[in-house]
């Protein structure tokens, strides 16, 4: 499922569950100089990593980053294989387990 207007889509993984709902929500988020942005890029599922591509093409974006907010096995593993179709550096929390390429800064 896809949707959203404007700056930030919605890119729901095909993997429902009770603990997941209808699915695990990922976000492109565009930013400037046809840039954009994967928040939460989903499971490992191909056919969703698929869609988060499409759409950035569609919009005729480049994923530039990938933000994982938290570790959960609905959230964080298509960080992997999305980083490895776009070149794009996976960042999480510096304590993070999820593999990455760089952390996110944090101010107190």
């Amino acid at each position: 499922m896809v949707n959203g207007d404007g700056g930030v889509v919605l890119v729901r993984a095909p993997n429902p569950s009770p603990m997941t709902l209808t699915g695990t929500n990922s976000y492109l988020v565009e930013a400037g100089d046809a840039a954009a942005i994967v928040i939460d890029p989903g499971p490992a599922i191909e056919r969703h990593v698929d869609a988060l591509l499409r759409m950035a093409r569609e919009r005729k974006r480049t994923i530039t980053a990938i933000a994982v907010t938290h570790g959960h096995p609905d959230h964080a593993p298509a960080s992997v294989a999305l980083a490895g179709a776009t070149g794009a550096p996976i960042y999480t929390h510096f304590r993070s387990s999820v593999p990455h390429d760089r952390d996110l800064p944090l101010e107190a």
